[in-house]
């Protein structure tokens, strides 16, 4: 277990193939999201939760990266959950996300849950 400073940006495994990315409390840009995915997926993840419960500032281009981001990891094979609780937040993803292959839900425990739930 690493330790991370409060409000910023972070991964953590749960098992083999699972990644917990939690964006912290100021989701101006993607960057430390697309990092933490890569880095993660090179050693082995395939289940992503990007958990945005904490973000309390956002910037829509952020947004608009993280939706692309879910996008690309859902089209190469990965299970894709963002667990967001702000209404104006959950908006934005909702219209972000239709269509795409990646599910929205509004709390991590809820993701995690639908994930650890789903067959192997």
């Amino acid at each position: 277990m690493s330790l991370v400073e409060p409000g910023i940006a972070s991964a953590r495994r749960l098992g083999q193939t699972a990644c917990i990315v939690d964006m912290g409390d100021d989701f101006t840009t993607a960057r430390a999201a697309d990092d933490l995915a890569a880095g993660a997926a090179v050693s082995g993840a395939r289940e992503f939760v990007f958990d945005l419960s904490s973000v309390r500032r956002y910037e829509a281009e952020a947004l608009f990266d993280l939706a692309a981001l879910c996008r690309r990891l859902a089209s190469y094979g990965c299970e894709v959950l963002v667990a967001s609780n702000d209404p104006g937040l959950t908006l934005e993803l909702r219209r972000l996300a239709h269509g795409d292959a990646w599910t929205l839900r509004p709390t991590l425990a809820t993701a995690l849950a639908e994930l650890l739930s789903r067959p192997v």
